[in-house]
């Protein structure tokens, strides 16, 4: 290929790529605007294909769950006809346990008032019970029917056989059952407790009653020991003050007579000096054992609180 000269373009042409580098050199800024403006728009294009992408996912996933929720409407009123149907059969079941109930109890009363009329029928009559409890057994008289044995007179006296042992056309005639035999060891358990709790209580009743007659007595017996020390400690009191009186006219009427001695005067040996002091020597006597029984008393108030 040749050069591109100004001989080879001709003058025309040199003038028009002239033309052409001074158009471009005057548009270069705008060209660079609108390239950045195309790449913008290239961006913007490629945001809006993302997001057109993502709403077609969305509307992919809204058929879906729109299908869903079609599919659940339809699941929801099959649903409220099968509740409706169930809430049918509760009434029905309701009404048949209701009957069932009754029609049980009807025929638990018929059987237990058949069960004691058998039974009742059965007292005293005669039963052969050899081949299960021996030759002692046979044609025993029946004395009474518990859910539990049947009870037979012997020559040595009232006995008892399980019904479990009995043979399988007796069990059937006197009406035992395995369900009655639990029901009744159960109420007798019971009866047992309830009459266990109910000594207890009686005894609980007794003690409190000892208790508070015990509590009664002591306090009887405190307030007479307390009536005791009292009437003791006026009786030591004026004792005291007669003692006192009688020694004091002892040592007065001794003076006396030691006087009437120096004078000549002659005393027998039991004077009146003598004979107050030796009475004053007895009330002192009678004090101290009434202090004594102060003490005494004191100390058996004591006891007795500490028994209450």
């Amino acid at each position: 290929m040749k050069n591109l000269t100004f001989e080879n373009i001709g003058m025309v042409g040199a003038l028009g790529l002239m033309s052409f580098f001074l158009w471009s050199c005057e548009n270069a800024d705008d060209i660079q605007k609108l390239e950045e403006s195309i790449d913008s728009i290239k961006e913007s294009l490629v945001d809006v294909e993302s997001r057109l992408k993502e709403e077609e996912e969305n509307l992919a996933k809204f058929k879906k769950w729109k299908g869903v929720e079609e599919r659940y409407q339809a699941s929801s009123t099959k649903f409220e006809a099968v509740e409706s149907e169930l809430k049918l059969v509760k009434e029905k079941t309701k009404e048949v346990s209701i009957a069932l109930k009754a029609a049980s109890l009807d025929f638990f009363k018929y059987r237990n008032r058949y069960r004691s009329m058998v039974r009742a029928k059965a007292k005293g009559t005669l039963i052969d019970l050899s081949s299960v409890k021996g030759a002692e057994y046979k044609n025993v008289r029946i004395s009474r029917i518990t859910p539990l044995e049947l009870r037979v007179l012997l020559p040595s006296g009232p006995k008892g056989v399980p019904y479990a042992l009995l043979p399988e056309e007796h069990q059937h005639r006197f009406q035992f059952s395995d369900e009655e035999a639990n029901a009744y060891r159960q109420a007798v358990a019971k009866l047992r407790i309830a009459r266990a709790r109910a000594n207890r209580v009686i005894d609980a009743d007794k003690e409190n009653e000892e208790a508070i007659s015990q509590l009664t007595e002591n306090a009887a017996a405190i307030a007479d020991k307390k009536s005791q020390i009292a009437s003791l400690t006026r009786r030591i009191k004026a004792k005291e003050l007669e003692a006192e009186r009688l020694e004091s006219l002892s040592r007065q009427w001794q003076t006396e007579e030691n006087n009437s001695k120096r004078r000549g005067k002659k005393y027998s040996a039991n004077s009146r000096a003598t004979k107050a002091s030796d009475e004053a020597n007895k009330i002192r006597l009678a004090i101290l054992r009434a202090k004594e029984m102060v003490l005494q008393l004191r100390f058996e108030i004591g006891q007795l609180l500490k028994v209450n």
